[in-house]
């Protein structure tokens, strides 16, 4: 069959009488060149068929027949019956059709087995054939023919699916069938889900309209075929923080962003382009907006990736993504891209600078860089990522600083948003209402202006001809017109939202509104020179900001004039005559905090951190309002799939925004618009962040801002400007307010912890003195109960930094003379007890201990204590025990202070360490002194070889001697810390690599003992590093270190870290290596772990590591710190791997792992899709089953649940005979039961009904499937659990399956299998 006109045809011969005749004719196809080709167009149904095909003869010739009426009318909805769906084909019988339908089959049954077997089998020929899977007769179109297999390919051309048969089985048509034309026509669809439209075959009311060629079909006249899956090219790479990435800029745009192409893609670049210099691809049939395809550029005539940004009427904008240009085309210019093209990524990659540049300027920033080969480094800034470019490495000047730039800015709109009134203060004026902006901001229209804004109309009236604007910034006087009433009006541009948008203020109203770029026209120097009419108040009232407010102030203010008056504070009252308008109150509540932090106010309310904007500035949440925005939180999860897109953005506009980190929904605030890069304050934390403009949503009234006013209250620290703004400080004032019972004075904005002050200038650098020192009387202040100096760093407390005094003097002997004479360490703590601080130290934060607090792992011992216990515990410094009183409590350890002596310094003591009071103290020091006496004896040994090898001054070798030996727990004991510092490298290493010796070196490292760290790390460094990590047992001592390498000096962890970024890949296949670098993922901040994460986004190390029993272990670890650009790129990397890696033994574990962390997010669609096409191969193998169970967990919606279920039945025969099918399967009914559970029973039951049907109405070995099933060692176990959900499927397919059950009751009970079914459904 063809989609043929009768123009394309000639007649070569009449009609005859005969049996092919009397239906056809004979033609001949013009300019036919490919007999094969034609025999296919011809066997090939459209949906406006009107020539039949009823032979081929050869040489062109073809006899076809003229159809009686065109089957599908353009443009009109038709009721149709869906039959088959193909890859991009549908077929449907016209439901007006089906009387002939059942017309056909009857006949066909009627003759049965009287036909003729088909003689002469060609392509094209019409005939009968018997469908495989019901055994009844069906019409049928020959569409090849297979002569080495005897078999054709047919088409049934009553329902449109087709099948092979053997030449034997095909039969002569009936005369009156063969003049009856084909009741199931094709209808193309372009970029549907395939999924989607096999629904529509199992649906009623479908109805379908035919526009330009292509199909749109209709559930009881709901759209179910417009998600169309277009050409997509993989989202563009994602540059690394705080890194020089090389390149060469090749493009900047209008909008203020440069485009920027890495070299290491330029190769890849030029290949692609050469490939496409050859290319001649051919229009493409339908444009859509966000396609890839390719176009012609106008200016070189080259063919170039590209991308529909937008479409009206026949003009294409396109954005060629291998260059960041655009450009306008016609529609007929927009070429097809070739699949292998779509592999590669976008080269070109869009980056905001961290100066910014005007429309002038552009050219100018142009020539600079364009084709230039420079470095660009991508920070972070006030909250959002910057680029920095360099040239011969410094930096390249352009344009302004951003951050004065928007300084600057501020300050122009500043008297817009009425921060500045230009009212008299303390004189009632007459007024009238201009635009209401909120219930706390009024713009207003004084009485004395009106004869001037009479003049500004009728200036703007009689003007005629306008001139366009062609640049805006912010704070440009223009004219536009405002939509509501088309009359122009004077504005100023307030915000620049991209795409060619702004957002403009009408000055004499107060009012705004977005308008395109295009529909701005220049002001006139005479309507520029007049002052704005409208002025702008501040409010005094105490209401909330809600739309029935609003209404209210609105019909009070609007009835006439009124008399307006601004006190000092700038905040006015509206009054008629004596009447005050409105309800007062003393202090404007503020925009943001829900909490009025007020001069008179000066009780302490209980708050908790929530976000460090600045050393001197943090957000705070009132512990009275953690209910209510947990309860909010909750609401918003609730809201995820119900939010509707944010189409239009505007700046201070609320919505709703995921944060990046967790992936949670949040309330925001839009505080800046730039291109689609949108920045949002999220008004219950405080913090701030950069989202993609259509990420964002429209806020529900139910949680508006007016319903629940934010949770975050901003505080500015008193002194705060002092301090330095450092990460350091900053770690500092979070260790500080991390506590509970943190309470704020909303007089003054004091922070107390249990009523005492913090005085964080004792802790924080200074701008002015940076090594600010703390005074003796403050370290071991009797009554200070956190402000003391435990941030400060703790040296070594195992050895004896003063060798002169203390219970430990007796080592002296160890030493050599020389030793001896070597300066004391004069940073830990003398046990001299005296009245006084036995030493002063710097206000210098070494680590911060938050970074391991109880948000960690728990050990076993942590549940036991908390803070204000008293325990005893033990001070390794002097190997004592004693009573002391928790006053930190962290992971591991627990900071201590002991109260019945102020003389000894509080100190951090292992968990394991502590016990609870009623422990004889006296008995444990005791018990200490017999194991120190011990020890002390095996140390003798040592000190007499020491002391006979004084004379030869060699006291290393002696010292290398006994780490040497070390081979058993008995000669650890005779190494000490002192021991440890003083040796060699080389010695210490091999020390390290004994498993006493790890174990040891493992107990020392805290802390207390930050010299001996340091040895540590610098022996390991200066041997083989590599060697040590790969070590069976001294990896295992650089894991530990890893775990406190913020007692490191910075250089330390710097050289510590490098070697392993270097063999990332040789580390992470290693047996023991991996776990270094399993160690870095989990224990590093977040720059520090991002250097290694990045390492998985390249694909090939990807692969390796997935593929390893070890590097599995190194992904797994990195996916909970996966940032979304991360998240991206692994999709990207994963995509055509999914089979391979989700049934492997070790990839499967990651795939898992993977999908249970953000299986949820959008960002995984693409694998999810792979996921589903490949289900086949993954449900059937051991592994891939664990990958299709976690991808119905972490996506159990409707929708995809629908689309397993679906493969489930089809292949219910093989699946309920495999193992690993039927873990997948019983995994999906459980999942279905919990939706079940959830008020979704009518869609959920649904497909639990469909997977019982299947069961009970196929029939295998002459007994339902759900019998055959229930005698498998493996199928039963699916029956069980279907009968377990007997109450949660339909009335009907669960008396069905009772039934059948019951029927072959006696079969059951005599298999081992069936007999566990019917117990279990007794």
């Amino acid at each position: 069959m063809a989609f043929l006109n009768i123009k394309d045809l000639k007649t070569v011969v009449k009609k005859d009488d005969t049996k092919v005749m009397a239906q056809a004719i004979r033609c001949r196809m013009m300019d036919m060149n490919n007999s094969k080709e034609l025999e296919y167009l011809l066997a090939t149904q459209e949906y406006q068929v009107k020539l039949v095909c009823c032979a081929v003869e050869g040489n062109g010739v073809v006899l076809v027949r003229e159809e009686a009426e065109e089957m599908l009318v353009e443009g009109e909805n038709e009721p149709v019956v869906v039959t088959h769906v193909a890859h991009g084909k549908v077929w449907a019988t016209l439901t007006r059709q089906m009387e002939k339908v059942d017309m056909v089959m009857n006949q066909l049954k009627k003759f049965g087995g009287t036909l003729k077997t088909l003689s002469d089998v060609t392509v094209g020929r019409l005939a009968a054939g018997k469908f495989s899977e019901d055994g009844q007769m069906y019409r049928c179109v020959v569409e090849d023919v297979l002569l080495g297999e005897k078999k054709g390919v047919v088409r049934y051309v009553d329902f449109g699916n087709k099948e092979k048969l053997g030449l034997g089985e095909l039969y002569e048509l009936p005369e009156d069938l063969l003049r009856v034309p084909s009741l199931a026509v094709c209808v193309k669809v372009e970029g549907v889900d395939r999924n989607k439209l096999e629904e529509l075959v199992y649906e009623e009311n479908v109805s379908v309209v035919v526009e330009n060629k292509f199909g749109t079909f209709f559930i009881d006249g709901k759209n179910m075929t417009d998600t169309h899956l277009v050409a997509t090219l993989p989202p563009p790479l994602v540059l690394p923080l705080h890194c020089h990435v090389e390149g060469e800029v090749v493009h900047v745009s209008p909008g203020g962003l440069i485009w920027f192409t890495p070299a290491y893609l330029s190769s890849s670049l030029d290949k692609m382009m050469d490939r496409l210099s050859v290319l001649s691809p051919t229009p493409v049939i339908r444009v859509m907006v966000d396609m890839a395809c390719t176009a012609r550029y106008s200016e070189d005539g080259e063919l170039y990736r590209a991308k529909v940004k937008e479409v009206f009427n026949d003009k294409v904008k396109v954005f060629f993504v291998d260059f960041g240009n655009e450009e306008t085309k016609n529609v007929e210019e927009m070429l097809e891209i070739p699949e292998d093209f779509l592999d590669f990524p976008p080269a070109a990659i869009d980056i905001v600078p961290a100066r910014i540049f005007n429309r002038e300027q552009r050219e100018e920033v142009e020539e600079l860089l364009c084709g230039k080969k420079v470095s660009v480094m991508l920070t972070v800034e006030g909250g959002r990522e910057f680029a920095r470019v360099y040239m011969d490495k410094e930096e390249v000047v352009f344009g302004q600083e951003r951050s004065s730039a928007r300084r600057e800015m501020m300050k122009n709109i500043q008297p817009l948003h009425g921060d500045l009134s230009g009212l008299p203060i303390g004189v009632g004026i007459p007024a009238n209402l201009g635009y209401l902006d909120s219930v706390r901001e009024v713009w207003v229209i004084p009485t004395k202006v009106q004869e001037k804004l009479d003049k500004v109309m009728d200036m703007l009236a009689g003007q005629q001809d306008w001139e366009k604007e062609d640049h805006a910034e912010v704070g440009t006087m223009c004219v536009t017109m405002f939509s509501e009433d088309q009359v122009l009006y004077r504005a100023m541009v307030i915000t620049l939202l991209g795409a060619g948008k702004v957002v403009v203020r009408f000055v004499d109203f107060g009012n705004h509104e977005e308008k395109f770029l295009s529909e701005l026209w220049k002001i006139t120097p005479a309507l520029k020179a007049v002052e704005h009419c409208a002025e702008s108040v501040k409010t005094s009232w105490g209401m909330e900001d809600s739309l029935v407010n609003r209404e209210m102030v609105e019909e009070v203010l609007g009835k006439e004039e009124f008399m307006v008056e601004v006190d000092e504070q700038g905040f006015a009252t509206f009054y008629r005559g004596d009447d005050v308008l409105l309800p007062l109150v003393d202090s404007a509540p503020t925009d943001v905090n829900p909490m009025v932090i007020t001069a008179d106010d000066s009780d302490d309310v209980a708050v908790a951190l929530s976000y460090i904007e600045s050393v001197g500035v943090v957000w705070v949440t009132p512990v009275a309002v953690q209910e209510m925005l947990d309860s909010l939180m909750g609401q918003l999860a609730d809201m995820g799939d119900k939010l509707v897109p944010l189409k239009d953005v505007v700046v201070g506009s609320m919505v709703v925004a995921r944060y990046m980190e967790d992936m949670e929904l949040y309330r925001a605030r839009v505080v800046e618009v730039v291109d689609s890069k949108v920045t949002v304050i999220f008004i219950d934390y405080g913090n701030y962040q950069v989202s993609d403009s259509s990420s964002l949503y429209k806020l529900p009234i139910e949680v508006s801002e007016d319903r629940v006013a934010p949770s975050a209250v901003k505080v500015i620290m008193p002194g705060g400007e002092e301090w330095e703004d450092t990460e350091e400080n900053r770690e500092v004032v979070e260790a500080l307010l991390e506590k509970e019972n943190l309470t704020l004075n909303k007089k003054i904005g004091i922070f107390s912890v249990h009523g005492e002050e913090i005085y964080f200038s004792k802790f924080l650098k200074s701008k002015i003195a940076k090594n600010q020192k703390i005074g003796s009387n403050l370290v071991m202040q009797k009554d200070v109960p956190f402000k003391q100096s435990f941030y400060q760093e703790r040296e070594c407390l195992r050895e004896e930094s003063n060798q002169a005094s203390g219970p430990l003097a007796n080592l002296e002997q160890f030493l050599t003379e020389r030793e001896k004479d070597r300066q004391a360490d004069q940073s830990t703590t003398d046990l001299d007890m005296s009245d006084q601080a036995v030493y002063e130290e710097e206000a210098v934060p070494g680590h911060s201990p938050h970074k391991f607090q109880a948000s960690a792992a728990k050990n076993k011992y942590s549940g036991r204590w908390s803070v204000g216990d008293r325990v005893v515990a033990f001070w390794m410094v002097d190997n004592m025990w004693r009573v002391g009183v928790i006053h930190e409590l962290f992971k591991n350890e627990a900071y201590v202070m002991c109260p019945e002596d102020q003389r000894v310094k509080p100190a951090l003591v292992e968990i394991s360490h502590l016990k609870p009071m009623g422990v004889p103290v006296d008995a444990l020091n005791k018990m200490e002194a017999e194991i120190a006496g011990r020890r002390k004896d095996d140390a003798k040994q040592i000190a007499d070889l020491h002391q006979r090898s004084v004379t030869d001054g060699n006291r290393n070798k002696i010292i290398s001697s006994a780490i040497k030996t070390t081979n058993s727990t008995t000669d650890v004991k005779m190494m000490t810390p002192s021991l440890l510092l003083t040796a060699k490298e080389d010695d210490l290493c091999i020390f390290a690599r004994t498993g006493a010796g790890s174990r040891y070196l493992q107990t020392l490292v805290s802390p207390e003992n930050k010299k001996l760290c340091e040895k540590m790390v610098t022996s390991i460094l200066s041997t083989d590093p590599l060697r040590m990590m790969t070590n069976p047992v001294s990896c295992f001592l650089i894991q530990k270190l890893i775990g406190y390498l913020y007692i490191l000096p910075k250089s330390q962890q710097y050289d510590l870290l490098t070697p392993i970024k270097k063999n990332f890949s040789k580390l992470s296949l290693s047996a023991y290596g991996y776990h270094v670098v399993q160690a870095a993922i989990t224990n590093l901040g977040l720059e520090q772990r991002e250097t290694f994460i990045l390492e998985l986004e390249n694909r090939v190390m990807l692969l390796s590591l997935l593929k390893s029993k070890y590097g599995t272990f190194v992904a797994q670890a990195g996916v909970p710190f996966f940032q979304l650009r991360t998240v991206t790129s692994l999709v990207n990397n994963l995509l055509g791997h999914v089979v391979e890696l989700g049934c492997h033994p070790s990839g499967t574990f990651f795939i898992q792992q993977f999908l249970a962390q953000w299986g949820p997010s959008s960002i995984m669609d693409l694998l999810v899709e792979d996921i589903l096409r490949h289900l086949r191969s993954l449900v059937h193998h051991p592994q891939g089953t664990y990958v299709v169970q976690a991808l119905l967990k972490a996506r159990a919606d409707y929708h995809h649940m629908a689309m397993v279920t679906k493969w489930m039945v089809t292949n219910m025969e093989a699946v309920c005979k495999d193992k690993a099918a039927v873990q997948a399967i019983r995994c999906l009914i459980y999942l279905l039961s919990d939706k079940i559970m959830e008020n979704m029973e009518t869609q959920c039951s649904k497909l639990l009904d469909q997977m019982v049907n299947k069961l009970t109405d196929s029939a295998q070995q002459s007994r339902p499937l759900i019998i055959q099933a229930s005698c498998h060692p493996v199928g039963h176990m699916l029956v069980v659990g279907l009968t377990k959900m007997g109450k949660k499927m339909g009335t009907d397919s669960r008396r069905r399956m009772l039934e059948m059950m019951m029927t072959y009751r006696s079969v059951l009970m005599a298999d081992t299998h069936g007999c566990v079914v019917i117990n279990n459904l007794q």
